[in-house]
């Protein structure tokens, strides 16, 4: 405490009447006035710790804002290619009645597809279906071929047999 410190000390207890009493409730005055002091430095270095982190807080949600933005026109530029590639608006794919563009009337098939999207996304899987479909074709065609020839292979053992018609 400083040398005032204890000078309002004593000035205190002398205007209280110099009693134990008063010097007690000096005493007690005095105590909660330094430790009001010292909870408001508390108070003020909590504050600016809590403001710090909130800061920084702030500049990482702004950074990952920043990146959202990116990578959502990112998607955007892909779903309007994508959209070209199948005939849809490529605002709302007809999913939105109050499109400026399409009024709803925009789903994949509405309009000619875009050239170049079509033969980079859609003419690929229409290649692939194909192949599959003659495979798959192929593969029918050579399970009843396996089948016949079984049933052909059944009719001759039976047609051998001694007691066959």
């Amino acid at each position: 405490m400083s040398p005032s410190g204890n000078q309002n000390m004593d000035d205190l207890i002398s205007q209280l009447g110099g009693d134990a009493r008063s010097a007690q409730l000096a005493q007690l005055l005095m105590t909660m006035n330094k430790e009001g002091g010292d909870a408001e430095k508390t108070l003020r270095a909590e504050h600016k710790a809590t403001l710090r982190k909130a800061k920084e807080l702030l500049s990482d949600m702004r950074r990952e804002n920043l990146r959202l933005r990116e990578v959502n026109a990112g998607l955007l530029a892909h779903s309007e290619l994508l959209a070209g590639a199948v005939g849809a608006c490529p605002e709302c794919w007809g999913e939105d009645q109050d499109c400026a563009l399409c009024e709803g009337d925009g789903a994949p098939g509405a309009f000619l597809p875009e050239q170049q999207s079509f033969e980079e996304f859609v003419r690929p899987v229409l290649t692939m279906l194909r192949a599959s479909m003659v495979e798959k074709r192929n593969q029918q065609k050579r399970t009843k071929m396996k089948s016949d020839n079984a049933l052909k292979d059944d009719n001759k053992e039976y047609e051998n047999e001694p007691n066959a018609a």
